[in-house]
């Protein structure tokens, strides 16, 4: 057999005809493969709690890609939003329009941001530095214009060498919580950098021979505090949110962990919608967010893996904005996205018009599933355990 007539047999065998035809076919109609029912896209007609799209937002004020974004906030006196870039480590602002504004980074001091804070008036900007160039952590306050104001190292107590925090809410009291990743406690300081203390208190078990043994302590990942002073604890480890009183005592705990509907696998994110009374976490393996009530009940879930609008790829950030609105960060779409939670029911204005699913410009391929995406894992498919 000559290399020539090998060739040509080659290139016409029947399996690949019939492989490069299903290849082509797949491709055409995948978005058709997109449940129309899905959490995702809804029809606003639906009798169920569902989440619609209404904005993508891709760029920086540069016009560079928002690369790993790894926290957003929603500033309700001037209606703007935060986030903090894991590539880079600078902080863009984003206006009500969702138009970049401005970006701070390295320029204004800011070398190892590893998370950020705004005060409720949004006069003041907390950023969470961590170790770099032989400085331990530190704790940088800024004004409403990004200029330094205060700055506290964070080695305050000897359990505090190492710690690098990346959360923080503010107490009714004024007290400024510190959470690192990981870790089981809290760092607690007063507004002028003084060590108070460390949260939660753990409390001693007696072991089976009635020895003192120190409980085992379960590590955290988000803190929020709302209104009335309740500390809102999550835990990526149990999957569990801990309640606790403006006096720090221990309310009740509500989650559990697991791949299915009303469960979290890796939790990383938590907001709090005060009007609503709802609690919503991002599970960062499952890529949904999770709704709860304040009581702890599952209200409802929406998103799962995807590309396009509705759909996440490894959230990690959630904020909610004056409207209702949910804004979620995803670390590997590098974008963040805007969506209407429609409770039937509910009288809730949107402020913005839908994203058309026909017409969308961010991400420019097809609308792809969850089933569909498994098809093509070994190209798309991204590392499983990513550290930020």
């Amino acid at each position: 057999m000559t290399a020539e007539h090998f060739s040509q047999k080659k290139y016409t065998k029947p399996s690949h005809i019939l492989f490069l035809t299903a290849l082509i076919l797949i491709f055409s109609v995948g978005a058709q493969l997109v449940p129309e029912t899905s959490l995702a896209s809804a029809p606003a007609g639906d009798d169920k709690p569902h989440a619609v799209p209404l904005k993508i937002i891709t760029k920086t004020d540069e016009g560079t890609p928002l690369n790993y974004p790894s926290q957003v906030l929603y500033e309700p006196s001037a209606n703007e939003i935060y986030v903090l870039t894991g590539g880079d480590s600078r902080i863009v602002v984003y206006d009500a329009d969702y138009f970049p504004l401005i970006s701070v980074g390295k320029g204004r001091g800011l070398m190892a941001s590893r998370g950020v804070y705004l005060s409720p008036d949004g006069q003041k900007f907390y950023i969470m530095q961590g170790q770099f160039d032989g400085m331990p952590a530190r704790l940088t306050i800024m004004n409403a214009a990004f200029l330094p104001d205060k700055e506290f190292f964070l080695d305050v107590e000897r359990k505090a060498k190492n710690f690098s925090p990346s959360r923080m809410a503010i107490g009714k009291n004024g007290e400024i919580y510190l959470l690192a990743d990981g870790k089981p406690d809290v760092l607690v300081i007063d507004n002028e950098g003084n060590f108070l203390r460390w949260f939660p208190e753990y409390k001693r078990k007696r072991s089976s021979r009635y020895k003192d043994v120190k409980k085992r302590k379960t590590t955290l990942i988000d803190i929020k505090i709302d209104s009335k002073g309740r500390i809102f604890l999550l835990s990526e480890e149990t999957s569990h949110i801990y309640i606790y009183g403006p006096d720090e005592d221990f309310l009740f705990r509500f989650g559990n962990k697991g791949g299915s509907s009303g469960k979290t696998s890796r939790p990383r994110c938590l907001a709090l919608d005060e009007k609503r009374q709802l609690i919503y976490v991002t599970d960062y393996m499952r890529h949904t967010v999770v709704a709860y009530d304040f009581e702890g009940n599952f209200r409802f879930e929406f998103g799962g893996r995807g590309w396009g609008p509705g759909w996440f790829n490894y959230p990690n950030s959630i904020t909610v904005d004056e409207q209702g609105n949910v804004i979620v960060s995803e670390l590997f779409n590098h974008r963040m996205q805007v969506l209407k939670i429609v409770i039937p029911g509910e009288m809730i204005v949107a402020s913005e018009e839908p994203i058309d699913q026909q017409q969308q410009t961010e991400p420019t391929d097809s609308v792809y599933s969850e089933s569909f995406s498994t098809l093509f894992d070994h190209v798309f498919k991204e590392p499983e355990n990513i550290t930020e």
